[in-house]
């Protein structure tokens, strides 16, 4: 996912930066990007380490996500959820069934 440059990100404030997650219109996650140990670059330096013990390398056009700062969440088939970057911006899905052509994929982590 990648969205609109933070402009001077790199004199703002963790703080400053929040994450809120709703499932059908309930709060269930809300912190900010202080809550992840080192900040996002923390979080960077650590998924790259991990990848590179793992043999793994990333291409040009890969995207990464270095967790969730929020938590893990239940939801079920057809909930809604939200994931909401305060004045940066949000995402909203819909879970859905698994298509039949998807059902014996296997995630290969190296």
């Amino acid at each position: 996912m990648a969205g609109a440059e933070i402009v001077n990100w790199q004199e703002r404030s963790w703080v400053d930066l929040p994450a809120r997650v709703d499932i059908n219109g309930e709060t269930v996650g809300e912190t900010t990007a202080a809550a992840l140990p080192g900040g996002p670059i923390g979080a960077l330096e650590f998924i790259l380490r991990l990848m590179q013990e793992r043999g793994i390398a990333l291409q040009a056009g890969d995207h990464i996500s270095t967790g969730a700062v929020t938590g893990v969440h239940q939801a079920q088939v057809g909930d809604s959820s939200q994931v909401n970057f305060g004045s940066w911006g949000a995402v909203d899905l819909r879970l859905s069934p698994l298509g039949s052509e998807w059902r014996d994929v296997r995630l290969n982590a190296g």
